[in-house]
């Protein structure tokens, strides 16, 4: 629809049917800044980097976010809240594809959304990415959030669990 800028950023509002998907083209990529938060509720935003400010939110219902090239939460300070819909539980689609090189890192915090409550067995494929590493210690080092909040609000007979699995078919991610 419109493209504007907007104190020297991109700004466009999309169509009120939305988009099936939306490509960033250029070297810069998506950047969520601190404390602003992106929600996809259908298809894909392609981008070639991603960047999340302190405090940023991501979330989707059953969107993709497909990074282009390399993705690195371990750059700090970097905090990010992940919102969980009761609609992309047990999907074996990610939050988060990554084409090149993942590294996880930072401070993870995962929020129920309002109409989601979360029970035992719940799984969110978070970020799914490549590599040929076999090393348990180096997928340890390399694809570990290892600051996370276990804690789910209001419930204190399950907690969430992160885990790096891979399937069969050879694709790799982290789950929840």
């Amino acid at each position: 629809k419109d493209l504007s800028v907007e104190r020297g950023f991109w700004r466009f509002e999309l169509p009120e049917r939305g988009v099936d998907s939306l490509r960033i083209a250029g070297e810069n990529g998506l950047s969520i800044s601190a404390n602003a938060s992106l929600a996809i509720d259908w298809g894909i935003v392609s981008t070639p980097s991603l960047k999340v400010g302190r405090g940023g939110r991501i979330g989707g219902k059953q969107g993709t976010i497909k990074v282009r090239g390399d993705l690195d939460l371990a750059v700090s300070p970097n905090e990010i809240t992940i919102e969980l819909f009761d609609e992309s539980k047990n999907r074996d689609f990610p939050l988060i594809q990554v084409d090149r090189v993942f590294t996880a890192g930072g401070t993870l915090r995962f929020q129920p959304n309002a109409n989601y409550s979360p029970t035992a067995g719940d799984r969110f494929r978070l970020v799914q990415f490549e590599t040929d590493e076999k090393s348990v210690a180096t997928i340890y080092d390399k694809f570990r959030f290892k600051d996370y909040d276990p804690i789910i609000p209001g419930r204190d007979d399950i907690f969430w669990g992160l885990t790096y699995r891979e399937e069969f078919s050879g694709k790799k991610f982290i789950e929840l």
